[in-house]
Order: structure tokens, then sequence, then C-alpha cells
């Protein structure tokens, strides 16, 4: 019997990236600190654009590979997958002009398109200004909320 959090096909001990956003997505428990996960797998750790990315592809595609051939063709396939990987993984920025053709693939329009791009150019910063970024947008959506809801 295969441990839990391991992928099959991972060498023994190993989780990929893609196993673990898959986990994390569908809800299982893992222990969490602010600033990605714990124990074997602390070496996994995604932006917030980049699990607002997978979340959304995962849910509407089941796959990154169908999300970037319906979003940059066929032929973009290949390199398009290695490219995102690293963006949900935080190695690499959202490439910023692929962001509208991306936001069109997942069918996202209104707020939900604005917190997309949002997210993406946040990851553009510097390192140690995106937290407060991240609070000021929080900080928006909350007020939006109570302003739709009151």
């Amino acid at each position: 019997m295969r441990p839990f959090g391991v992928n099959p096909g991972a060498k023994e001990g190993r989780v990929s990236p893609a196993y673990v956003s898959k986990l994390t997505l569908k809800g299982l428990t893992v222990n969490k600190n602010p600033n990605g996960i714990n124990g074997p797998l602390a070496s996994v750790i995604m932006s917030d654009f980049g699990r607002y990315l997978e979340n959304l592809v995962l849910d509407r595609f089941g796959s990154r590979r169908k999300f970037i051939i319906a979003a940059e063709g066929e032929d973009r396939a290949q390199a398009g997958v290695s490219y995102f990987s690293q963006v949900v993984a935080g190695k690499k920025p959202p490439p910023l002009h692929r962001l509208e053709a991306w936001a069109d693939a997942l069918g996202l329009q209104g707020a939900e398109r604005e917190r997309f791009v949002d997210l993406a150019c946040i990851e553009h910063l510097p390192e140690e200004v995106r937290p407060r970024f991240r609070a000021i947008l929080s900080r928006l959506e909350a007020i939006e909320k109570r302003l739709s809801s009151g």
C-alpha cells in the first residue's frame, strides 16, 4: 500500500508538485503554515496566483495540458505546460501577454477575471511588497462584498 501523499509512479518518498496541488485543492488536510506546507511536502510552495490558477484549471479542464491547448493551441502545448508548471510553483511570474488568453479559456468574467489579473500582476512585484498588495486586495474584496450584500 502506498503511503498517503505519495504520487503513484513517483520515486519512493517523493511527491510531485502537481500531485500535491491536486491533494491540496481537493480539500485534503495537510499541515500548513502561512508560508506553505510542512513536512515531506515542504518543498512544494505555490504562490497565491499559482494556487488560484491551478484550482481554476483543474476544476474547469481537469489537466494542465488540456488548459494550455485551449488557451494557446496544440503547437504550444509542450512548452506551455512546462512554463505553466513553473508559474503554478511560483518559480516564474505569469506571462502578462498571455493573461487575456488564459482568462478567456477559463471563461472568467467580471470580478473573477479582475481577481485573476490582479493576482497575476502581484506576482511581478518584488517579493518584499507582495504581502502588502495581497492584504490591500483582500480588504478591497471584503469591502466590495459588504457593499454588494448590504
